[in-house]
């Protein structure tokens, strides 16, 4: 029964396959696959907030949009629209990506695509195969926004069979902090509120070409005050600060318009948090700025900069002690920010 069913399946993607190509194209449909050849999704992480290859599920889609142009140089006309290519696993550890009404290869000319995810992201006017216009705000989204791009010249006269290839990437910055109390302190101390201060939230997103950095985003002029606020409701409800990093449960990974780090108009990017002493009620309440620099292994001094595509861990180290803020900046996987020492009097 499986294997008729799997039959059945190719059988509508060849008859969907089927449709009679707009002239100027030569038959041969424009494709997107996962294997062999064909899509190709990755995300260039190798531990949370996401798995490698996570969007190769069944149910998945993305949004892609697509420009044909007779010349590199030439005015660009549609192909894509805004066309939502959604993943099937056919079979085990076998996906195919379809969408409706196929378009179909000419045998000439620059093909140029664009991909988004997830489909709910709002794509402005301007948004074509060439580039990718979007708002993204920290108050509403906190999604992996991710994007891609590929161009497909085609040599003259020779018919296209082969897939898109598109590469996905991060266009966000993901952030997460996670508390822990000093070694050998005994003194017990619980989370009760957290807030990040004085950040860009607000941004556009203009990608286009092949290079996704932090120039890419256009943050809006103004800073929030306060952004990604918690606070307990009941004292039920504040958090635990462990002795360990990897025992602090309540870790989140947050999705940030990349942006620089250094003081802005005397303002500095901060975060704010209160914990409560052994069983006193009253929370105890502490600013520290995120460090705006960092030396490298040269010891050569670099301003803090949330780029996309890189994942940055803050540690908040309480105990009673002297309070300083480092930052180490290392590869995507093990990327460091840490705050150690909070002093308590």
């Amino acid at each position: 029964m499986k294997q008729l069913s799997l039959i059945s399946i190719a059988l509508l993607l060849l008859a969907a396959c089927a449709r009679v190509p707009l002239p100027g194209e030569d038959g041969a449909p424009i494709r997107f696959c996962a294997q062999g050849g064909g899509m190709q999704v990755h995300t260039r992480v190798s531990e949370n907030p996401h798995e490698k290859d996570y969007l190769i599920a069944d149910g998945n889609s993305v949004a892609v949009y697509g420009t044909w142009s007779a010349t590199e140089e030439g005015e660009g006309q549609e192909v894509f629209g805004r066309t939502i290519v959604t993943c099937s696993e056919v079979e085990p550890s076998r996906f195919l990506w379809s969408y409706e009404n196929p378009k179909y290869w000419r045998k000439n000319g620059i093909y140029d695509f664009r991909g988004v995810y997830p489909t709910s992201v709002h794509c402005q006017y301007g948004t074509s195969g060439r580039r990718i216009v979007t708002t993204y705000s920290m108050h509403t989204d906190d999604v992996d926004l991710m994007v891609a791009s590929r161009r497909v010249p085609i040599t003259t006269g020779v018919a296209m069979t082969d897939s898109v290839k598109l590469q996905f990437r991060h266009a966000t910055t993901a952030i997460r902090f996670l508390f822990q109390k000093g070694e050998n302190v005994e003194t017990m101390y619980r989370l009760n509120s957290f807030e990040l201060q004085n950040l860009h939230t607000v941004g556009v997103l203009m990608f286009q070409g092949e290079d996704l950095t932090t120039d890419s985003w256009h943050p809006a002029e103004f800073v929030t005050q306060k952004i990604l606020a918690w606070t307990a409701a009941t004292p039920a409800d504040r958090i635990d600060v462990p002795e360990r990093y990897s025992d602090y449960t309540a870790e989140r990974w947050h999705y940030v318009i990349p942006q620089t780090l250094v003081s802005r108009n005397n303002t500095d990017a901060a975060v704010r948090f209160s914990v409560t002493v052994n069983d006193s009620p009253t929370p105890i309440y502490t600013t520290l700025p995120l460090p705006q620099t960092y030396r490298d292994s040269q010891n050569v001094e670099h301003d803090v900069v949330w780029e996309p595509g890189k994942k940055y861990n803050y540690y908040i180290q309480i105990q009673p002690s002297q309070a300083s803020i480092i930052v180490k900046a290392v590869p995507w996987d093990s990327f460091f920010v840490a705050v150690d020492d909070l002093v308590f009097e």
